[in-house]
């Protein structure tokens, strides 16, 4: 790694690896990793800091009756993570608390490394109270948030000196979870107008529930009178906006794509907001046979994956045949776990990510009579998916899906996987022949899911949203759900989905397999577009300028 005057701390609540170290919840975390990973591939000197969840975001059990359960388990780090020589200590609650910490190396594909802090409260002269703050991901109410966030923030800062980092060129702050950064900044003597030239802010998703709103009672009760009052000046009927904060203390921010960079300069009225579309760590995300493939026929991906633009060149019958590889992977798995006898056959279509209302999970089922009209003996459906635990809304969404293979029986297959993971979508993404999304526009913040399927040959079957927005080109490299001009309306886009399964995507994969490879190429191309290297290097830009407006 550089010298330390030049490296990046990555600030996020949560950062994906992999599905063994359970600190993600979603896009936003599997989006931190891939950041990470593609920084060690660029040798660049990046490091992130995250909190260490001892329950994680609970293991997802559904039962007979389609509804959700979680059960908690207890992770031990020890032996996936490595525990750093060094500890911190925090005031909290008029206590010290002891914050232990520890680490994974990320190794880049040159063989470069890079490195995540995990910080844990699991200490054993610690309260139940604050041990517990360690426990759940997004777990508890405002009062476990806001604690949680000043041990991210704070202690985050405090674990960058203990272990050497110091002082840092500059800090990404992965959404608002973490701009109490800045207010521990202040405690290190930096001036507000230093603070702002060090760091750089990403907000995602324009939806009211990602963002976190504080009582300034809480506030002060946490922070301290001092911290209290500078936040008072980014308050709104004395409510702190986390994001609000971090915008403020940053001298940039940027959104996830181009029309989520519109939506926010609406979220934040006044402020610049740049667009850095996200991007996919390609060597996650591509899967085995395809990635034999790929060194066969486009080597040296592996190190630059923009040699996937050249997709056009792979030999149609080996592509088919790694794909096939692929699907017949994820069959075996969901029949394994369903009992249902999918085909690797048939058309395959797969939706699979966090279950909220405006991701509209159950519009395919809008007309059930329709859809088993169109797809009979033709097309079976393999979904996935967890909702937050205080997420009814989203169980009960869930619930629907689930009795959806009941009213379906054998007409249309129609399996639900339980306990949705990095791995599980790694096998989702690369195993089905069309990758579904259908969300409200433009709440879709990018959709990085799709841009996974996409390098794996997948077609894209989506609303024109995030990164599809930017990308789409119907009948070419996958097919866009209605119009972007008009207002999302569920019976329209359910009968526009219905429509283009039944004139465009079912015939053409029942007469036209050559036209279905050479979109599948094109899909490859455009996912050349997508990587997080690329997404990384749009960073550096950023991060290029930290300590240049002082």
């Amino acid at each position: 790694m550089s010298k330390i005057s030049e490296t990046i701390c990555y600030f996020s609540a949560e950062i994906g690896l992999s599905s063994s170290i359970p600190t993600y919840s979603g896009g936003l975390g599997v989006l931190a990793g891939d950041y990470i990973k593609a920084s060690a591939d660029l040798n660049l000197p990046v490091i992130g800091i995250t909190l260490l969840y001892r329950h994680g975001q609970g293991i997802q059990r559904i039962n007979r009756d389609g509804v959700q359960k979680e059960r908690w388990n207890n992770f031990n780090p020890d032996g996936i993570l490595e525990k750093e020589d060094a500890e911190i200590k925090l005031k909290l609650d008029g206590k010290e608390i002891i914050v232990e910490i520890w680490s994974k190396t990320v190794n880049g594909v040159r063989g470069h490394k890079g490195k995540v802090f995990f910080l844990d409260v699991d200490h054993h002269t610690n309260t139940p109270e604050h041990r517990n703050l360690g426990s759940r991901l997004y777990g508890g109410g405002t009062e476990t948030r806001i604690r949680q966030e000043y041990i991210l923030g704070f202690g985050g800062v405090k674990t960058l000196k203990v272990l050497g980092f110091w002082p840092l060129k500059g800090f990404h702050l992965n959404e608002g979870h973490t701009s109490f950064v800045a207010l521990s900044l202040m405690d290190e003597g930096l001036s507000i107008n230093e603070i702002k030239n060090k760091l750089h802010f990403t907000t995602h998703t324009p939806v009211p529930a990602g963002h976190d709103v504080f009582d300034m009672e809480e506030v002060r009760k946490v922070l301290g009178s001092n911290h209290a009052d500078f936040c008072s000046n980014f308050t709104e009927d004395d409510k702190l906006s986390m994001s609000h904060l971090a915008i403020n203390v940053s001298n940039t921010c940027n959104a996830v794509s181009k029309l989520n960079a519109k939506v926010a300069k609406d979220m934040f009225p006044g402020k610049q907001i740049g667009s850095i579309t996200n991007g996919v760590h390609h060597l996650t995300w591509t899967s085995v046979p395809l990635a034999k493939l790929y060194d066969k026929e486009l080597p040296g991906w592996r190190v630059n994956p923009d040699l996937l633009s050249d997709a056009s060149k792979l030999n149609s019958n080996m592509l088919w045949q790694a794909h096939l590889t692929a699907k017949k992977s994820l069959i075996r798995y969901a029949n394994s776990m369903s009992g249902k006898g999918l085909s690797p056959e048939r058309l395959t279509i797969c939706f699979a990510r966090r279950v909220v209302e405006y991701k509209r999970p159950n519009l395919i089922l809008k007309d059930i009579e329709r859809l088993i009209e169109i797809c009979e003996n033709k097309v079976q459906f393999i979904f996935a998916g967890y909702a937050h635990p205080n997420n009814i809304a989203g169980k009960k969404i869930i619930k629907e899906l689930n009795e959806a293979t009941d009213i379906l029986g054998n007409k249309v297959n129609f399996v639900y996987l339980e306990n949705y993971s990095m791995w599980l979508g790694s096998k989702l993404v690369s195993g089905a022949d069309i990758w579904l999304n259908n969300p409200i526009r433009p709440l879709e913040a990018c959709g990085t899911s799709g841009m996974k399927a996409s390098m794996n040959g997948v077609l894209n079957f989506s609303v024109s949203d995030g990164w599809w927005d930017e990308e789409a080109n119907h009948g070419e490299n996958g097919w866009i759900i209605g119009n972007k001009n008009e207002e999302s309306d569920d019976i329209r886009d359910s009968k526009k989905i219905y429509d283009i399964l039944e004139k465009e995507i079912i015939p053409l994969w029942e007469k036209d397999r050559n036209k279905w490879i050479k979109m599948m190429k094109c899909a490859i191309s455009t996912s050349s577009k997508m990587t997080a290297k690329r997404m990384v290097k749009e960073y550096q830009n950023y991060y290029d300028n930290f300590g240049s407006h002082q």
